[in-house]
């Protein structure tokens, strides 16, 4: 056993020397293992999607035209001005039994902008105004009926009340939704044409006042006329677009290079559910390169398109038809890493021509694109390059530090690639490496038919001086631009199934200067 005993004055802290302590510290920084959904940045099926001998594809899906059944058929107000005739006879049967009604019926046609010839419609809003203006100095109720018009299974009427004119004319104002009632435009004989009927009764107010010379008008207005579903003859309506254009984002980081696939294809589909042929032709289809050169997309597009229509309201059909390297230059056009299709289109209703038509209001005639890219192919050159945000704090007594990146690539490319510190004005304050010549991921091996067999290993020290930490501490961007090769490019074709995986270690060994 040993004891031993510390007085206070036999370790006193103010009576040490001043020293510098010069520790080295490694800590591991980053450790990931990368997928393609990885490096894509997304799992997203909709982009990205996996064949059943795991071939990766990503997937671009555009809408190029879209028409709904209301932006095809406007409604207009509808307007019916009805003045009663009340005579001598009138009065006298309004004095004897205190009451008088008089009913006028009439014929009216529902108009359509385009001279559409309609069987019926549904109402999805719409407004009956009845606006009565009367010199009559009896008071009273006017009804309207439609029995065309069914309102909950049954005809329509609506009651409105006035009241005695006593001076100068009175203007009574009434009205009521529409909103799910039914109009037969059929049963005159007639296309086109509805029946309402006006029946004003007349109450004696003890008035002596004749009837006789009075105004009593009658003015329904039918306004804010949008239909759920309509039918009949809905006639030729031309359709032409002007020239439009849609964005495609997969290849937003694209600079510069050579990118080729094998196998891309184009599938256009035309989705119609509107009760009517279509006769519709692409007048233009384009790209825009980045640089800014538009090219054509020839060969492989049906004249006109073929466009399917649906036999019940309700349901859609579906048309569509597929460019691909066999029918069309769309290989070269992906090649070109297109920045927007433009394209416009023409069409024209009911041609040909069928008698009886429909439409709702959920109703669309659209045209979607969708790309599909086989990731088999080759990159060379390949240019990207992307900005990120980035922060690191500073940590105080740092003298040096050295960063140790190891990669372990099981994909069939490699990339010289360089990372920018810059300020948040984009101004470039260092880069991470000395030497971006130098690979920093090696293509994996591959076989004949370009598919991996065996992942390849580097490892590359980067140091960093003190003034080149400085640098890192002030910056507020990431600045990554990457030189993608694929194995063996152009000359052989490589593939990238959902399998391959890169694994990237980054460590740092720092160098303190602490002081006591």
């Amino acid at each position: 056993m040993i004891q031993a005993c510390v007085k206070d004055n036999d370790f006193e802290f103010d009576k040490i020397a001043s020293a510098n302590w010069n520790p080295d510290l490694a800590v591991p920084l980053i450790h990931t293992e990368m997928s393609i959904q990885d490096i894509i940045g997304t799992t997203e099926s909709d982009i990205f999607s996996v064949d059943s001998n795991h071939l990766v594809s990503l997937i671009y899906r555009g809408n190029i035209y879209s028409m709904s059944g209301s932006g095809f058929l406007s409604m207009v107000d509808q307007n019916d001005n009805t003045p009663f005739t009340i005579n001598t006879g009138d009065s006298i049967a309004l004095f004897a039994t205190n009451s008088l009604s008089k009913t006028i019926p009439k014929i009216v046609p529902f108009i359509f902008p385009g001279g559409q010839i309609i069987d019926s419609l549904y109402f999805k809003t719409g407004t009956l105004e009845i606006r009565i203006t009367s010199t009559v100095p009896h008071s009273g109720t006017l009804n309207v009926s439609i029995p065309d018009m069914l309102e909950n299974g049954y005809p329509f009427n609506f009651n409105v009340p006035f009241y005695a004119c006593t001076g100068t004319q009175i203007i009574k104002i009434d009205s009521t939704s529409l909103i799910g009632n039914s109009l037969d435009l059929t049963s005159t004989g007639m296309p086109g044409i509805f029946h309402i009927n006006y029946t004003a009764t007349f109450n004696n107010s003890s008035s002596a006042t004749a009837l006789t010379n009075k105004n009593f008008v009658v003015e329904s207005n039918f306004t804010n006329i949008n239909f759920s579903s309509i039918f009949g003859n809905l006639g030729s309506t031309v359709m032409n677009m002007d020239e439009d254009s849609s964005q495609i984002t997969l290849f937003d980081n694209f600079q510069n290079g050579e990118l080729f696939f094998e196998d891309p294809k184009l599938t256009f589909t035309i989705t119609n559910s509107i009760g009517m042929p279509i006769d519709a032709h692409l007048a233009s289809f384009n790209i825009i390169t980045k640089g800014g050169t538009t090219i054509p997309i020839s060969g492989g597009i049906p004249d006109p398109l073929p466009v399917s229509y649906p036999t019940q309201a309700g349901q859609f059909a579906t048309s569509s038809f597929i460019l691909d390297k066999s029918n069309s230059n769309i290989q070269e056009i992906i090649s070109e890493a297109p920045q927007y299709f433009v394209y416009s289109l023409n069409a024209t209703s009911n041609v040909p021509s069928v008698p009886f038509n429909f439409l709702t209001d959920s109703s669309q005639l659209k045209a979607d694109i969708m790309i599909d890219f086989p990731l088999r192919g080759y990159a060379s050159g390949f240019l990207i390059s992307d900005t990120v945000e980035f922060e690191l704090q500073n940590i105080e007594g740092i003298d040096s530090a050295t960063f140790r990146i190891n990669v372990d690539n099981g994909f069939p490319a490699s990339a010289y690639t360089q990372i920018y510190f810059a300020d948040s004005n984009y101004v470039v304050l260092d880069s991470m490496l000395i030497n971006p010549s130098a690979l920093l991921v090696e293509s994996a091996q591959v076989d004949a038919n370009g598919k991996v067999t065996q992942p390849t290993h580097k490892m590359i020290d980067e140091p960093f001086s003190k003034l080149r930490l400085n640098h890192l501490f002030t910056a507020k961007k990431l600045l990554i631009v990457s030189v993608i090769d694929t194995k063996d490019a152009p000359n052989s074709l490589i593939e990238i199934y959902d399998y391959y995986k890169m694994d990237v270690k980054i460590g740092v060994r720092a160098s303190y200067n602490l002081k006591f």
